[in-house]
């Protein structure tokens, strides 16, 4: 191999690695999901309470993943849980809508419960997850 073939190989080593830099900087940013809420305000299905929903919105770049919620009330010596978890698709970088339904064997009633909420987000270019928690109020609904 000649000293220039050499040369012209490492130069062209070295535009594509810049190529790949810019393609890298430029592309779409790693954080798929950018931002959780809950909404202040759930609902429980009485009599009984053990039907809860709670709400909110998510916003993410692109991907699909799933939105995994625990509902959690205290009620002196047990406490109430619920499990809900549904799948979604960004569609744009705007906040979109979600709610969950979650049951328990131990009934809610109306008042204060805390919420958990983790997104888990997957998309060509890997995964990320992000978790947010805060205390809603449940209202009874018939």
């Amino acid at each position: 191999m000649t000293r220039r073939t050499s040369l012209l190989l490492r130069l062209g080593f070295a535009a594509l690695l810049a190529l790949g830099a810019v393609g890298v900087i430029t592309g779409p940013a790693f954080a798929h999901v950018t931002a959780v809420t809950i909404n202040p305000d759930g609902d429980v299905i009485q009599p009984g309470g053990a039907t809860v929903t709670v709400s909110g919105t998510l916003t993410c770049t692109h991907g699909s993943g799933s939105i995994s919620v625990t509902v959690a009330q205290d009620q002196g010596q047990q406490l109430a849980t619920a499990f809900a978890s549904i799948a979604y698709t960004c569609s744009t970088a705007q906040p979109q809508g979600w709610i969950v339904t979650g049951l328990s064997a131990l009934g809610f009633h109306g008042g204060q419960a805390n919420v958990l909420v983790t997104v888990f987000n997957f998309g060509p270019d890997g995964f990320n997850f992000i978790q947010t928690a805060d205390t809603v109020h449940l209202h009874p609904t018939h």
